[in-house]
């Protein structure tokens, strides 16, 4: 139920901040917007804790497998990202560095 309602409040966070946002989209200017991925992680997060929660109260195997691979799933892009993040550390310092005086100068005009 944690992840459910864990998911469920980001989405709910994500959809305020993809409101709110209104005359700020000149802030834009990183390469992924921080309020669409609260919103596809909070989605996510929502739909993969549904499966679990539901398959576990009506003991329902093919909602466990579900849940189970996708945990899997998530894991395994998790542990890849952060490989690869490490072993190109000094592109990924260099590109959030740009990113961010990008975003500081942007937030400023």
């Amino acid at each position: 139920i944690l992840f459910w309602l864990m998911g469920t409040f980001l989405l709910v966070v994500g959809l305020w901040s993809k409101t709110e946002k209104g005359n700020l989209m000149d802030f834009n200017s990183m390469a992924v917007d921080p309020a669409t991925v609260l919103l596809v992680v909070g989605a996510l997060m929502f739909w993969i804790g549904f499966f679990g929660w539901v398959g576990a109260l009506r003991e329902n195997v093919k909602f466990l497998m579900v849940f189970g691979v996708s945990l899997v799933i998530l894991f395994l892009a998790e542990a890849a990202v952060g490989i690869i993040a490490f072993i190109m550390k000094e592109k990924v310092k260099e590109v959030v560095q740009e990113h961010m005086y990008d975003s500081i100068k942007a937030y400023r005009d």
